[in-house]
């Protein structure tokens, strides 16, 4: 996805780094947030232990603010949860047609959200990513 989507995730007030979580510019994962941040760390394995010291260094100045990487898949699936969260409720994203043989587009339902919700539009979003994006925006 765009850098652009994931800066607008970051924007809401519902937005945290949560554990598991890759942000884009490095690949790194965070491994635990505490009161001083998130702690990312390289993926795979790891001649010793002192790399965790370099990570923490690396990310008190980073060389641009880090971003959530919204094509991988375990940081999508905990902006569900962070939506889910935001939202108080059982929210979750449909991808449906528009028409017969239209394209598939994708809505955000349940809970708190509505079936008539204006959040939607007329007709949805173009990816899951995107719906997910909005829908945090727009939490009460």
């Amino acid at each position: 996805m765009t850098a652009t989507l994931a800066e607008r995730a970051m924007a809401p007030g519902g937005f945290r780094w949560l554990p598991g979580m890759r942000e884009t510019y490095s690949g790194y994962r965070v491994l635990y947030v505490d009161e001083c941040g998130p702690c990312f760390v390289r993926p795979g394995p790891s001649p010793d232990r002192r790399w965790l010291n370099n990570v923490t260094t690396w990310l008190t100045g980073p060389p641009t603010p880090p971003t959530p990487d919204l094509n991988d898949p375990l940081t999508v699936l905990a902006l569900l949860l962070l939506v889910r969260d935001a939202w108080r409720s059982d929210v979750y994203i449909e991808a449906r047609p528009v028409l017969r043989r239209g394209p598939v587009r994708w809505f955000v339902r349940g809970g708190a959200v509505g079936p008539n919700s204006q959040l939607n539009g007329r007709n949805g979003f173009a990816s899951e990513v995107e719906a997910l994006v909005v829908a945090l925006e727009c939490a009460p």
